[in-house]
């Protein structure tokens, strides 16, 4: 049995039937024969089927010979694969192309059979003890894969000759990345080459010991620092020369940070503003930060440390954490509330207090001095207070703005219309005419006032679903006599309905910017007003052909009491401020802007759709 010859697969290509058959006839006997008839077949077997040797034509109508040799030769899969190019060439430009895509020998057609199987089974034995070293190899790394370490092996020049899976997973190359480079110059960070190229060239030379262990920090894929811990040694040949390095890398990385955080930790703790206390089961304190020896009166942390936690409580106050705090506590394992501390010197101070156990049975304790705070919650208390004072007379005075002036002014305006019907003579009519618009201006302006005040006074208001189009038609309406008279046209094609989720306080919105439009744009000769579809909003525009506002207004226009500086104009300055109001209830947005068209303003708002029409 252990005499039989092993059977060796072989891949045979050419585009003539009957020269694949001829050589399928010499070597079946002895191997197994699978074939090809193109180039591109020859390939996909040769990576599919893995043959141990191919007999390869050149002269192929697709892809040639040398083209199939050099694809399988540069692929890390097909590379060892034996290949022998049998053709009718005899060129010696085609036998050195040949080497140079590389072939591994030659045969010319017709193809003799002794020679034919003397080459094949001389590539064969080579094939097979190439494997054999191979799967040693691959044995090797294997062993060194499984490692928790970095293996890597440098020769003299400080190339890498070898790498483990260990190693290729903290920097984040590939094996073949790797390969061949310069450790120094590739993988060491540019401020650590000198030093480490120096302590590499003294282990080579013996001037320093092996087994030397050091940290440097070598560079990722990422362009990021690991830090290794390594552990050296030399290689030497049979004859005992040093032809390279061993070295053996444990990524200390995350332990440096831990280290470094644990430092960062306890300079923060001891820098804190806070007091920081930790305590022993027996509530002795173990370690205080500064801050938690001054907040107490005392000049250093050692003053208190074996000290037991009740000496910085009055006994009152301290009594009263044992019965209501501690079982919090002990049952949950944290306390946060508020107490008062006692310090060095005997005073009370008002402190903010956090508490968590440890697994030990001790305690962390984190305080704050909140006596300034307190003081700040007693003045803030007392001008909320006068706040709430203040508002209430508020109320009172738009109450007696409402009540107590509204009235008697609207009686006055009353009797002066009476007037003005009867009057004849034109000196005491424009006089009147002086009176009842004054009157008049003070109603307008008492009432926007009032509504200002009320809207300002609340934060929340309810939505049902409102149709803007009949509030636009009932406010052109309400104006059609002062549209009139100004000789004003109103431009609006009306296509709604238009359901939004709104206040009925929306309707006051339109009024007034239409009241504004006849204002300052009834120069222009018409006003333009148009509902568009926002996404989930409506967005109405209502635009004047008037004189404009000038960029330095617009930023202010929705100010209170902000008048526009347009001609003898008259406005108390209040209906734009309560648009802005009423708008930002709705959770809308509001803006002034140029007519896009000609001279003029266009002011626009925007307003929440409703998601279902209502029915």
């Amino acid at each position: 049995m252990d005499n039989i010859k092993p059977r060796f697969t072989i891949l045979v290509v050419d585009d003539e039937p009957v020269n694949v058959e001829l050589l399928e006839a010499y070597l079946h006997s002895e191997h197994e024969v699978i074939t090809a008839f193109n180039g591109f077949e020859a390939i996909e077997n040769a990576h599919n089927k893995k043959p141990d040797l191919i007999l390869l034509d050149i002269m192929m109508p697709d892809i040639n010979g040398f083209e199939v040799c050099k694809v399988l030769k540069s692929s890390k899969d097909t590379a060892h694969i034996p290949i022998i190019m049998v053709t009718a060439l005899s060129n010696r430009d085609d036998r050195a192309r040949a080497i140079e895509v590389g072939t591994d020998d030659f045969l010319s057609k017709p193809v003799d059979r002794l020679s034919l199987k003397t080459r094949v089974n001389s590539l064969l034995r080579l094939k097979a003890l190439q494997d054999e070293i191979l799967r040693e190899r691959d044995q090797a790394q294997n062993y060194l894969d499984v490692a928790g370490v970095m293996f890597l092996v440098l020769d003299n020049e400080k190339h890498v000759k070898l790498i483990n899976k260990k190693g290729c997973e903290i920097l984040g190359y590939t094996e073949d990345e790797v390969i061949g480079k310069n450790w120094v110059d590739h993988f060491i960070p540019a401020y650590l080459r000198d030093e480490v190229n120096k302590r590499l060239s003294e282990l080579i030379t013996s001037s320093l010991p092996s087994n030397t262990l050091v940290e440097d920090a070598c560079l990722t894929s990422q362009g990021t620092e690991k830090i290794i811990r390594w552990n050296n040694v030399v290689l030497r040949d049979t004859a005992g020369n040093i032809i390279g390095t061993l070295s053996s890398g444990e990524d200390i990385t995350d332990a440096k940070k831990a280290e470094s955080l644990i430092n960062i930790q306890k300079i923060a703790m001891d820098a804190a503003t806070d007091g920081l206390s930790i305590l022993n089961e027996k509530a002795e304190l173990v370690y205080a930060n500064e801050a938690h020896a001054k907040m107490y009166g005392y000049n250093s942390p050692s003053e208190l440390l074996g000290k037991t936690w009740d000496m910085m409580y009055d006994p009152f106050d301290y009594e009263i954490f044992k019965t209501q705090c501690l079982p919090e506590l002990l049952q949950k394992g944290k306390w946060t509330g508020e107490n008062r501390g006692k310090k060095k010197n005997g005073t009370l101070f008002f402190q903010e207090v956090s508490l968590t156990r440890l697994d030990n049975g001790g305690t962390v304790c984190i305080v704050r001095d909140i006596t300034s705070r307190k003081e700040a919650e007693n003045r803030l208390q007392e001008y909320a207070r006068n706040l709430k004072r203040s508002n209430e007379l508020k109320d009172l005075f738009i109450d007696i703005m409402s009540h107590d002036i509204l009235n008697p002014a609207g009686v006055a305006r009353g009797f002066t219309e009476i007037l003005q019907s009867t009057e004849t003579d034109q000196d005491k009519l424009h006089k009147l005419g002086i009176v009842e618009k004054s009157i008049s201006k003070i109603l307008d302006t008492i009432t926007s006032a009032a509504n200002l005040a009320r809207l300002e006074s609340v934060d929340e208001i309810e939505f049902i679903e409102l149709d803007l189009n009949s509030m636009i038609l009932e406010a052109i309406d309400a104006y059609k006599y002062e549209i009139l008279a100004a000789g004003l046209k109103i431009e609006y094609q009306e296509s709604g309905p238009y359901y939004a989720k709104a206040n009925p306080l929306i309707s006051g919105v339109v009024t007034n910017l239409l009241s504004n439009a006849l204002k300052y744009g009834s120069k222009g000769g018409k006003i333009r007003i148009k509902v568009a579809d926002s996404s989930e909003e409506w967005k109405v525009m209502l635009t004047d052909f008037g004189d404009g506002i000038s960029d330095v207004e617009k930023p202010s226009v929705f100010q209170r009491f902000k008048r526009l500086n347009v001609g003898d104009i008259q406005g108390h300055g209040l209906g734009l401020a309560i648009v802005k109001r009423t708008v930002d209830l709705h959770g809308g947005r509001v803006g002034v802007e140029d007519n896009p068209d000609a001279t003029g303003t266009q002011f626009w708002f925007t307003v929440k759709k409703s998601l279902v029409d209502p029915v």
